[in-house]
């Protein structure tokens, strides 16, 4: 049996030392990555959640409404045939992203719905029918009566109840809005469905109630806003709200208006480019009109008599310098936690492996250093039972790789 020497027996405790670690950073990685894939992974719950079928506009008009039988069929409408429904108004409706729209007669009234991808869409179409021009009504979300017209939103529909005899709308008008209403109540509603627009909370307080507006393009805001088309762009999916301030006796109300462009660049060249378009105006309308750069803001006052009240209001507008995510909304991942989780450990177990690549090599460089070391202090020394002999001749010829000397 083989004496090992101190200096032996410490190199080959090391030795065992890098073979297990080495052994123990192998395992992991093989262990995180056994762990079940998104697609693999097991439900928090066992419970079988049967979704809804989705909802469609035919869905909506039923034979009958509030004690009302139809009196015609459903006619539907796509985003490019719109325009027999509404006419002259299609460019505000694709400003607003309709999707679709249906019809259906019942009786003497006929009931419009307006499909749009967001309720945000939904609450700006309905404020631009609405606006301070309509008596307010508790139907869905809000409506209100415009013309003759019930108009009202919820969820992420548009709906315009509209006498077909608009000389009787007074007498059909209890009957109207129980069919709103009827109509409000098959809408089921999302978590999200009476949201309002962030941008309404830019506008100073103290506008004239139900005057705010919410727009998505220059064709609506263009109804409510001289020269509005050619004054502002909506590049970038920009966004605008507007509100009326009454300034004591003053005839008219100003007009206050806040477009929203979601990047600085944007908004740059938009205000380069309003600013350019009210300076080529005439002094008059020039002088009707104060522009100013708010962060990514664009606001305009018009309309004014006492331009010191102007002045004031778009001092007041201020912008929320917030970190937004430009990207399309999506519903929230239940397993978001669980995707970050495993990112981490992937990213550990990559750094392991890392590790663990640079350990073994090493040990076996380092093994193979010390191995012709010792070959080398062997061939240079011996021990003769512990005695120490000084052989200086052969010493030098094998340190210094000289050939063994001739005998005579």
């Amino acid at each position: 049996m083989k004496n090992w020497t101190r200096t032996e027996r410490v190199m080959m405790r090391r030795k065992l030392f890098l073979l297990l670690l080495t052994t123990a950073l192998l395992i992991a990685p093989v262990v995180t990555f056994a762990q079940p894939s998104e697609c693999e992974a097991q439900p928090y719950s066992t419970a079988t959640v049967v979704s809804a079928p989705p909802r469609t506009l035919p869905d909506l008009l039923p034979d009958m409404l509030a004690g009302v039988k139809a009196t015609g069929d459903v006619k539907q409408y796509s985003s490019e045939t719109i325009a027999a429904l509404v006419a002259d108004k299609s460019a505000v409706y694709q400003e607003y992203r309709v999707r679709q729209a249906a019809s259906r007669e019942y009786g003497k009234l006929r009931v419009e719905i307006f499909e749009t991808p967001s309720p945000l869409a939904a609450f700006g179409l309905f404020s631009y029918y609405a606006g301070e021009n309509g008596a307010v009504e508790d139907t869905g979300s809000g409506g209100a009566m415009v013309s003759g017209a019930l108009v009202f939103w919820k969820d992420n529909c548009f709906v315009r109840v509209t006498s077909l005899e608009p000389s009787q709308a007074r007498a059909v008008s209890a009957t109207l809005k129980s069919v709103a209403r009827a109509e409000a109540d098959l809408i089921t509603a999302s978590d999200t469905a009476a949201e309002r627009p962030r941008l309404l909370d830019s506008l100073p307080a103290g506008f004239i109630a139900h005057s705010e507006r919410y727009f998505l393009g220059p064709e609506s805001l263009n109804a409510y806003l001289e020269h509005g088309r050619e004054t502002f762009n909506f590049s970038g999916d920009a966004e605008a709200v507007m509100a009326e301030y009454k300034n004591g006796k003053a005839a008219a109300p100003v007009k206050l208006t806040i477009v929203e462009y979601h990047t600085p660049q944007l908004a740059t060249e938009a205000m380069a480019a309003a600013s350019a378009y009210v300076e080529s105006l005439p002094d008059e309308q020039r002088n009707q009109s104060i522009l100013k750069r708010v962060g990514n803001f664009i606001v305009e006052a018009s309309g004014f008599e006492d331009r010191a009240f102007a002045q004031s209001l778009v001092d007041r507008v201020e912008y929320p310098y917030v970190v937004r995510y430009v990207y399309q909304e999506k519903p929230d991942d239940p397993l978001q936690g669980q995707k970050a989780a495993q990112l981490l450990i992937s990213i550990f177990s990559l750094l392991g492996i890392l590790l663990m690549a640079v350990l073994v090599l090493g040990s076996i460089f380092g093994s193979i250093i010390f191995l012709k070391r010792r070959r080398h202090q062997r061939q240079a020394f011996s021990d003769a039972g512990g005695m120490l002999r000084l052989e200086i001749d052969p010493f030098e010829t094998v340190i210094l790789g000289l050939p063994p000397k001739k005998e005579d």
